[in-house]
């Protein structure tokens, strides 16, 4: 900040103002690659800006009038730290912004381990192998890389404008950015390239770290006439090992000329090529459009990307992304009024292994099962787990069974925060109401595999899916709360999605429900009842108006007073007999 003082004089009064004002270094280029040399540094002590480096942010500003301009956009780019030292990087974050601030990646994150890094010159560019989670960090060539523990990174704000400001939102490498990673040609594809470059550096850790050489950036400018790549999934909701396709379509914008039978799309899943896709994930464009089909998608959420490129330079590359869900089939067993519909899919408690994921909600999330033709409504109704294994017990694990019906009224809290920290399973757990086994929310061994009442012990928070809203209203079974399976699905229809919602509070890997889960329902059947036709029961030989009204009843289901549509049956029948009537619905 710079400030003026007026002295004033006999005519006019003293006065001040002040400016900000942002300095920043001229950056060189050789061909496409700028680079910053001024020396970045943090000291490793607290304050307000929690260990930002100075300066804060670091900037290449492509096109200054002295270096030269790039006034295409941006295909993708690489980074390159010069004469990096830290005495423990396990702390250290790195945010990128594009001049346009709309384009960002956050590629490095929490990397390595609290002891020294080795000095000396670190790439990153995409298709490299990621930067170790741990051990001793040595310069090299490493993929953009984020293992932030608690995702987004929180970078701090830095001097007010004009200086380059941190964005509100910005992307995340992998794998703190599953399932929805970016690469750098992912995120910048399509970035303006003319302006200012951000980098922003913090380190959490108290360690001391420098950038003695500073910083470079190499872009990689797109060529030819911009395009814009939009995917869609069919279908969107798919059954695993059924076949899904993937359309990418490739417009121009603007639209001067079609794309015609010109370059490719790749399609990736968290910057790898698609699970099961043929030839890499790679697809020829014919017409404007790349189509590709797998049958390998796995149970969950996928959030699946393209990127076109058209090795003649005729057009542009560009992005597109596309949120689909994968559900295993439900089996369905049992006869008579009793039962079972399975997911046998296993569930991975939490979604992944490493700090950034070994806590939060489990993969898939949720589990499903979809009950169909089941009559009746329900008469009571029970969980089991199947191959249920908790690396660390109950205390840090919250469980939910969200039903079909009303939304706030189908949830029900059956194991949560149970009181032990104590290891058990795989062993197969069945929750009912009518067991007389209770968990306890005190500290004690490991529950062995049999059934228990549903118990849950506090306040609880689950992660909705991109296709299953969570309601806003959970219902918990006691002590923490009062609901029980009856009072939550009772004389309800069973039909419908039933989701099974796991979060992790702490951090641990190993966990989940390794041979999948089964909703138990035991079903009131439906009464049926008969009504007279319009000259009683006594009919004429020959009539053609004469009915008999069939009412197939389910108490306290849906329907007027109760039921379900009547079911109206018309017969003609033969004189002098009595003629029972046989229907089934």
């Amino acid at each position: 900040m710079l400030s003026a003082v007026y002295s004033g004089n006999s005519t006019y009064v003293t006065s001040t103002g002040t400016a900000n004002v942002y300095i920043q270094n001229h950056s060189g280029n050789t061909g496409t690659t700028y680079c910053n040399t001024g020396v970045l540094s943090s000291n490793g002590s607290s304050g307000t800006n929690y260990f930002n480096t100075v300066p804060y942010p670091s900037v290449i500003f492509v096109g200054d009038g002295v270096n030269t301009d790039i006034t295409n956009s941006v295909a993708t780019v690489s980074f390159t730290a010069k004469n990096l030292s830290s005495t423990g990087p396990n702390g250290l974050k790195m945010l990128l912004v594009s001049p346009d601030n709309s384009h960002t990646l956050d590629f490095w994150s929490d990397a390595g381990a609290s002891t020294a890094a080795g000095t000396g010159t670190y790439i990153i560019q995409d298709g490299a192998s990621q930067l170790p989670s741990g051990g001793t960090l040595n310069p090299g060539t490493y993929a953009p890389t984020a293992y932030a523990g608690s995702m987004p990174d929180v970078f701090t704000p830095g001097p007010p404008t004009p200086a380059p400001q941190v964005p509100a939102t910005f992307s995340s490498a992998a794998p703190a950015g599953d399932p929805n990673s970016k690469t750098f040609s992912t995120a910048f594809v399509g970035a303006t390239a003319h302006g200012a470059w951000s980098l922003f550096v913090y380190d959490n850790s108290g360690a001391t770290t420098s950038f003695g050489g500073g910083w470079c950036l190499d872009i990689t400018p797109g060529t030819g006439h911009p395009t814009t790549t939009t995917l869609m999934s069919n279908p969107l909701l798919a059954t695993e090992g059924a076949s899904t396709s993937f359309t990418g379509t490739v417009s121009v914008t603007p639209p001067v000329t079609p794309v015609g039978n010109t370059g490719t799309v790749t399609f990736t899943e968290n910057g790898a090529p698609l699970t099961g896709a043929p030839n890499g994930g790679v697809a020829s464009v014919s017409t404007n459009v790349a189509t590709i089909a797998t049958t390998a998608l796995p149970e969950g959420d996928h959030i699946v990307n393209g990127e076109y490129q058209d090795s003649t330079n005729t057009y542009s590359p560009s992005t597109g992304s596309v949120t689909m869900r994968v559900d295993k089939a439900t089996t369905v067993s049992g006869s008579g009024t009793n039962f079972s519909y399975c997911n046998t899919g296993p569930v991975t408690i939490p979604a992944g292994s490493l700090a950034v994921n070994d806590s939060g909600p489990a993969s898939p999330n949720p589990s499903n099962i979809f009950v169909t033709n089941l009559f009746g409504t329900i008469n009571t109704v029970s969980l089991t787990l199947n191959g249920f294994k908790l690396m660390d017990g109950g205390s840090i694990l919250e469980s939910l069974l969200v039903g079909p019906g009303a939304a706030n009224d189908n949830t029900l809290d059956f194991f949560s925060l149970i009181g032990n920290n104590i290891g058990f399973g795989p062993q197969n757990m069945t929750f009912s109401d009518a067991s007389a086994s209770a968990l306890s929310c005190s500290t004690t061994g490991a529950p062995a595999a049999g059934t228990f009442k549903p118990t849950s012990c506090g306040a609880t928070t689950y992660s909705a899916s991109p296709f299953y809203t969570l309601p806003g209203t959970v219902q918990h079974a006691a002590p923490f709360g009062s609901s029980t399976f009856a009072n939550v699905y009772a004389n309800s229809v069973p039909d419908g999605t039933w989701s099974l919602y796991f979060d992790q509070t702490a951090n641990t890997s190993g966990s989940g429900v390794n041979s999948g889960w089964c909703a138990n329902f035991v079903e009131n059947p439906p009464v049926l009842t008969a009504t007279k036709g319009p000259s009683g029961l006594q009919v004429v030989q020959g009539d053609t108006g004469d009915s008999v009204t069939v009412v197939v009843h389910n108490p306290s289901g849906p329907g007027s007073a109760g039921g379900v549509a009547p079911v109206m049956v018309s017969d003609t029948f033969p004189s002098g007999r009595d003629c029972p009537l046989n229907r089934r619905k």
